[in-house]
């Protein structure tokens, strides 16, 4: 007889886009996380053609009975079912139940049992499979065997195929098996009930609830030792993934290779640096996470595997693409290509897609749009939500080469999913694609949506700042709008003054008649008459002063209308500038992602930084009520924050900020800011080498009432003795010199316990016209 040991698969998991994991993954991810069946349905084609042959061979019963179920279950695996085929599956399944029933053997009874069930449930007939599966249950509950009852109801929710009807019954049979765990006091079987809860849940989309079980299988597995726990950090750190969070993700993903590790379990190291490799992407850090995706090359290789998984291939060649690597790309996918694995639909859809990016890359679009509609055809194949692969990868292609009108429809699928399928880096690309398909198609209210729901979940995902850029379409499309309200309030405004000047002349030319009428009426009466004359010059005199009190209030309004005009004009140019040194921010990463220079993506990266600080200042003034006046305190906390993230050294490198309550003009404002931009960048850059920690101190104090004090000081490792700050040429150094100068102050550079600034200046505003 040949005896199977449990073996995993050589493709595990299959992610939904070259950024994302899909829910295949989280499902083979738990089965990979909770157990091995006793019978596996993995069999090489040696072992395979073995058991048929010990079928047909004179095998005891019991042997017989195993091979059967090896055999069917290997069958039940086949990712195409034919009719025959499940014919044939389900004659071995009844054959070994009836060796089993014969031998009175219950161990292979209940296996054969739970087998049909897992068969009918996979023809989505639930009422026969639930026969199957209750006779197990019914038995054990029976026999006051709560431990083993408890086992049959988490093989009958493990059985369900995952679609969105079966969940809430997958859930509540998970509930009863947890319920007798729990009744037992059974704490491994607890963890790995609750483990498959939290599976459930995320292949639902339902990430916090799925957060909290595997958090509560952490608690169970670190109280009884389990050295297992690698894989619930594994889930954990997939759960940060599909939804954005990449520092949890790269957190759970550390602790998972930390336990492995621990557990001995080296062989596991593989698909652990796989995971890590792909939170290292997300983040940026190209070469870590190629660095990171040979390590589990090797580690596969030395286990007789070629890859891990098939979605790491296409994951390590875009890697390369990132670093402009497009022959070293296609090479490595064709030699995965020429080993002829056995690739099942979902890989074959992959490799597909990743060869089209190959392609797309080295500018030979025809190849390159064949094998993406290869892809396609493969995900018709296969289950809706591995499809989205395939229409991700086809939509950026078609964006990418400007052919928006055949992108649509991919993109269109992608946004119609139901909600949490698509993982939010990934819905956060597919907005920023519809909007250049709804701009290219002059949609551009639309298109404002699109990119508002892009920067939204931009925001949510990087936090990079609690006001983003806005789109240059909605630029325009608000600035014509706005354009539009200035000159109708213009032309409004004319037509008041106009009216007013007509009642003017009306006013006066009554006033002057009235005058004119009594003069003659004077003349011509008596006494009395002269009287009553003087009578209604005082009331035409007395109306006269009340229109022009009437007139003076009107203007005193119209007066705090302009004012409050000007005051919402000046607030949006501020709004504009600090959009506009977006914009720039942004051109120079594009430009810095093209580049190789490592000195030359200091530079941009630096000028991005000053780019930034000039317009946090525009972001403060018009999220304030003060237009003129800068707050510090909040101002120099976002920079500094704002540095440390963009040196990556959050972990490393410590802040301690003192700012005392002071406001300053924007003349004072801008030089201040990118002054402190320079210490800072100076100190990141160079006080703190391999990773060693620190912090960075500021302090601003105001000695007197016009006299404003900073001091930037670290405890890095300070300037070499043979340099003399007062005399350094960088171009650091020089800004900072330069800037001290324009804000008129006296610095002091020190270099005792790291390196020390102090600056010295008054609250006069600069006048930049002389």
């Amino acid at each position: 007889m040949l005896l199977l040991r449990p073996q995993r698969t050589l493709y595990r998991t299959k992610e939904l886009d070259s950024q994302m994991i899909n829910r295949k993954q989280l499902i083979n991810l738990s089965v990979w996380c909770l157990f091995t069946l006793q019978v596996q349905a993995q069999l090489s084609a040696p072992q395979l053609d073995s058991v048929r042959a010990q079928l047909r061979g004179h095998q005891s019963d019991t042997t017989r009975m195993k091979l059967l179920l090896e055999l069917g279950t290997y069958k039940l695996s086949l990712p195409t079912q034919t009719k025959a085929n499940q014919d044939n599956t389900l004659l071995l399944f009844k054959q070994a139940l009836t060796l089993s029933n014969r031998l009175d053997e219950r161990k292979w009874k209940d296996e054969s049992l739970y087998q049909l069930g897992t068969y009918y449930f996979r023809k989505n007939e639930l009422a026969q499979g639930k026969t199957y599966f209750n006779q197990v249950i019914k038995a054990y509950r029976q026999a006051g065997d709560k431990a083993q009852e408890s086992k049959a109801w988490f093989r009958m929710a493990a059985g369900f195929v995952k679609k969105e009807e079966h969940y809430t019954e997958i859930l509540t049979t998970y509930g009863h098996a947890l319920a007798l765990a729990n009744q037992l006091g059974d704490r491994q079987q607890e963890a790995i009930i609750r483990s498959s809860i939290g599976e459930t849940q995320s292949i639902q989309g339902k990430f916090k609830e799925a957060e909290q079980e595997y958090l509560h299988t952490l608690t169970i597995q670190k109280s009884i030792g389990d050295k297992s726990i690698y894989r619930t950090y594994a889930a954990l750190s997939n759960i940060g993934f599909y939804r954005g969070d990449f520092n949890y993700a790269l957190s759970n993903a550390l602790k998972m290779i930390k336990s492995i590790e621990a557990s001995g379990k080296m062989s596991e190291l593989d698909y652990a640096y796989f995971r890590l490799g792909n939170v290292y992407f997300e983040l940026g850090q190209i070469d870590k996470s190629i660095e990171t995706y040979r390590k589990s090359l090797a580690i596969s290789m030395k286990k007789g595997q070629v890859i891990v998984d098939a979605a790491m291939a296409k994951k390590l060649a875009r890697a390369l693409l990132k670093q402009g690597k497009a022959q070293e790309a296609l090479q490595f996918l064709t030699a995965i290509d020429r080993k002829n694995l056995p690739l099942v639909v979902d890989d074959k859809m992959t490799m597909a897609e990743s060869f089209g990016e190959c392609y797309a890359a080295l500018k030979q679009y025809k190849r390159a749009e064949a094998y993406y509609l290869e892809s396609i055809e493969w995900s018709r194949k296969t289950v809706s939500w591995v499809a989205l692969v395939a229409n991700m990868g086809i939509g950026r292609f078609y964006v990418a080469t400007n052919q928006f009108a055949k992108a649509s429809p991919f993109l269109q699928k992608l946004l119609s999913a139901p909600v949490g399928q698509v993982p939010a880096n990934i819905l956060m690309e597919v907005h920023l694609m519809q909007f250049k398909v709804d701009s290219a198609a002059g949609h551009y209210v639309a298109a404002i949506a699109q990119f508002q729901q892009y920067k939204a979940l931009n925001d949510s995902m990087f936090n990079a700042g609690k006001s983003k850029q806005i789109n240059e379409l909605e630029i325009q499309y608000e600035t014509k709008k706005k354009e539009q309200q200035i000159q109708l309030l213009t032309e409004k405004e004319q037509r008041q003054q106009s009216e007013l000047k007509r009642a003017q002349t009306t006013r006066y030319g009554i006033i002057a008649g009235a005058i004119l009428l009594a003069g003659l009426l004077g003349v011509s009466y008596n006494r009395y008459r002269l009287k009553q004359r003087s009578h209604q010059l005082l009331e035409a005199q007395q109306q006269e002063i009340n229109l022009k009190n009437d007139s003076l209030q009107q203007v005193l309004i119209e007066k705090d209308q302009l004012l409050e005009e000007k005051e919402w004009m000046l607030k949006e140019i501020h709004h504009r500038v600090k959009n506009n040194l977006q914009i720039i921010s942004s051109l120079l990463h594009s430009q810095g992602v093209f580049l190789t220079d490592p000195t030359a993506q200091s530079a941009i990266r630096e000028s991005q930084n000053r780019v930034h600080a000039m317009a946090l200042i525009h972001q403060k003034l018009y999220q304030s009520d003060q237009l003129a006046n800068v707050e510090l305190s909040e101002y120099i906390e976002e920079i500094v924050d704002y540095l440390i993230t963009s040196f990556d050294r959050q972990d490393t490198v410590r802040k301690q900020i003192a700012v005392a309550p002071v406001g300053l003009d924007i003349t004072l404002a801008v030089p201040l800011g990118l002054l402190i931009n320079e210490a800072v960048t100076n100190s990141l850059k160079h006080a703190f080498p391999s990773e060693r920690d620190g912090f960075i101190a500021i302090e601003l104090t105001k000695p007197d009432r016009k006299t404003y004090r900073l001091t930037i000081r670290d405890n890095g490792i300070g300037l070499p003795s043979d340099v003399n700050p007062n005399q350094s040429q960088t171009l650091g150094m020089s800004l900072i010199w330069g800037l001290s100068k324009q804000l008129k102050g006296t610095l002091q550079i020190d270099k005792n316990d790291g390196l020390q600034l102090i600056l010295l200046f008054t609250a006069e505003k600069i006048n930049y016209e002389t």
